[in-house]
């Protein structure tokens, strides 16, 4: 996303309410002399792993705040392996570990969300960029719900959320006639994104067909169905139109 810090903090409420954890991180505070590493690194003299902060519990959601990134902005031997960990935990679902004289990885079950106020520093990294207009009333309320929300109101979003990332894939649907609604709608996505202005690449018909299957997974379906790929292509092509404007 593209906004302001309050848009940030205010993600970062809002979620940490749905989730296992949700936590932040500044990207200016990782270009500090003194910035500490964000990945678990071994300690020889204690043969400890020491921990990192990008240890998180599965299900975690990270924000990563950039709002306040200047042009030039220079980043030490540690800040540039924190960029390289955070490419590598949005991108491959994994976590470096730093033995000193090699570096592995284990799995990470971590979702990633970039705030800043114009490209993101960590190019190629994220699926989707959603151009936002901050609004600090707006955020303010989204804060306010989220603290008032009764016990029960709240446990119902997590299990339902819970349930959307455990309940299994929605798949292609098998029926014929199924199948060809299904690709009607996908053409149909496809022309809506051309008169938007989009020069539409096959990545954009992938990225339609990954938000439907998801949407299908959300609302219990076990199939892919026209519906859902005709309500992603009312985002996608919503997005595409405010990343055309901004």
């Amino acid at each position: 996303t593209r906004c302001t810090e309050i848009t940030a903090s205010s993600i970062v409420t809002c979620v940490s309410g749905l989730c296992a954890y949700a936590g932040g991180v500044r990207l200016t505070q990782l270009a500090a002399a003194d910035a500490p590493s964000l990945v678990p690194k071994k300690d020889y003299e204690t043969e400890r792993l020491m921990r990192g902060a990008l240890q998180l519990p599965a299900s975690s959601v990270l924000v990563i705040d950039e709002t306040d990134v200047v042009e030039g902005m220079q980043f030490g031997e540690v800040g540039v392996k924190n960029l390289s960990a955070l490419q590598a935990v949005a991108t491959k679902a994994s976590l470096p570990i730093d033995f000193t004289f090699y570096e592995t990885a284990c799995p990470l079950d971590v979702s990633v969300i970039s705030v800043s106020r114009g490209k993101s520093l960590l190019r190629d990294t994220f699926d989707a960029a959603v151009p936002v207009q901050p609004d600090a009333a707006a955020a303010a309320a989204a804060a306010s719900v989220v603290s008032a929300a009764v016990a029960g109101a709240v446990d119902a979003l997590r299990l339902a959320v819970l349930k959307a990332r455990t309940c299994g894939d929605a798949s292609i649907p098998a029926s014929e006639a199924a199948a060809l609604a299904l690709e009607t709608a996908v053409v149909s996505h496809k022309n809506a994104l051309a008169q938007a202005g989009v020069d539409v690449t096959q990545e954009h018909l992938h990225h339609a067909l990954t938000l439907a299957r998801l949407l299908a997974i959300s609302y219990g379906d076990a199939e892919v169905s026209a519906a859902h790929v005709n309500r992603a292509s009312e985002l996608e092509v919503a997005r595409e139109k405010r990343l055309i404007a901004a």
